[in-house]
């Protein structure tokens, strides 16, 4: 389950299956993200459907799609969950929000500004459109 990430922040993005509205958000944030060629130069994007029973291996065990989104507290969708190069969690994005906030969130992270600042204050201290 480990990417190559060549120093770049994987995103790996929890969805179920047959849902429209989930379906049409990631498909707008993804067309302002593909125009803008952000996504491919930042990002590692790994999509499960948390519903699935489709098998993938994480080191020598396998899980089940959905049994791997149980396992990591998968509650709602979309659920987005940002790891580092050395693969440790970052942050955790649920659920839905407005194409240019969720940009902002993916520069607060491609920018590593969690480490010094919660998102509201990245927001309010740094964050410049």
């Amino acid at each position: 389950m480990r990417p190559r990430l060549q120093g770049s922040t994987c995103w790996l993005m929890f969805m179920p299956t047959g849902v429209g509205g989930v379906k049409k958000w990631i498909e707008k944030c993804m067309l302002i993200l593909r125009f803008n060629n952000y996504l491919q130069r930042i990002f590692v994007v790994l999509k499960l459907n948390a519903e699935s029973t489709n098998l993938i291996t994480n080191g020598s065990n396998q899980y089940t799609e959905q049994e791997f989104a149980k396992m990591l507290d998968v509650k709602g969708y979309p659920t987005i969950l940002f790891y580092n190069k050395q693969f440790q969690l970052v942050s955790r994005f649920s659920g839905y929000s407005e194409p240019g906030e969720f940009i902002r969130y993916l520069k607060y992270i491609s920018g590593k500004h969690y480490i010094q600042y919660t998102f509201q204050e990245y927001l309010q201290k740094v964050h410049d459109d």
